[in-house]
C-alpha cells in the first residue's frame, strides 16, 4: 500500500496546471465575449443615431424646400381654416416606409437611400397680432409639418409661417407679391 506521504509533490500537482489553465482560458473568453457584445451594442447605437441625423437633416431640407415653394407660389393654399383636423395624428408616425402618412400629405424631392420625406400644409386662419411685424399688420397663418423617416428613425417637424397682407403697391405686372415670414418652429418627433 503507497501512502500519499510517500509520494513525490509533482506526482500529486499534475492536473493541478491543467484545471488552473482552463479557468484562466475560461475567464479570458468570457472577457472577449463582453467585448465582442459592447462593440455590437455601440455599433447599433451609432447606427440608430446616425439614422435619426440623416431624418432630422432630410425634414430640414424639406422644410426650407417648402418654404421656398410658398415664397414663389407654387403650393396650392388652403382656402379654408382647418376645423378639427388641425392635430398630427399620432398614426403618422407609425406608417410604413414609402407610403403616404395620411391623405392630405405630399411626398418632397429631397429624398434618396431610403429617405422619405412629405408635407402637409394647414390654413390657420387670419391674425393681427404678429410678433416682429409692423402693429396692425394683417396676416394669414399658415402650419407646415414635415415627416422624415430613415429606416427606422422618423422626425416631425413644424413650422407656423405668416402670408403678410401688407399694403402691396401696385405695378405694370399687378399687385406685387405676398411675403411669407417663419413665426414658429418645434420638433415633434
Amino acid at each position: 500500500m503507497v501512502l500519499l506521504a510517500d509520494t513525490p509533490e509533482w506526482s500529486r500537482q499534475q492536473g493541478a496546471a491543467l484545471l488552473v489553465s482552463l479557468v484562466m482560458l475560461l475567464l479570458l473568453t468570457m472577457i472577449a465575449l463582453a467585448g465582442v457584445s459592447d462593440s455590437t451594442l455601440q455599433q447599433r447605437m451609432a447606427h440608430n443615431t446616425r439614422q435619426l441625423n440623416q431624418s432630422f437633416q432630410a425634414a430640414e431640407t424639406g422644410l426650407r424646400h417648402v418654404e421656398q415653394q410658398l415664397e414663389v407660389g407654387q403650393l396650392t393654399l388652403p382656402q379654408s381654416t382647418c376645423q378639427q383636423a388641425c392635430e398630427v395624428p399620432v398614426s403618422v408616425l407609425t406608417g410604413a416606409p414609402g407610403s403616404a402618412p395620411g391623405p392630405d400629405w405630399s411626398p418632397v424631392p429631397v429624398g434618396g437611400n431610403e429617405l422619405d420625406v412629405w408635407f402637409h400644409l394647414v390654413r390657420l386662419g387670419d391674425s393681427s397680432l404678429l410678433a416682429g411685424t409692423a402693429p396692425g399688420s394683417d396676416a394669414t397663418l399658415y402650419r407646415v409639418t414635415l415627416l422624415a423617416r430613415q429606416g427606422s428613425a422618423s422626425t416631425l417637424l413644424e413650422a407656423g409661417y405668416a402670408q403678410l397682407h401688407e399694403n402691396a403697391e401696385e405695378t405694370g405686372a399687378g399687385v406685387a407679391p405676398q411675403q411669407f415670414q417663419r413665426v414658429a418652429w418645434r420638433q415633434l418627433q
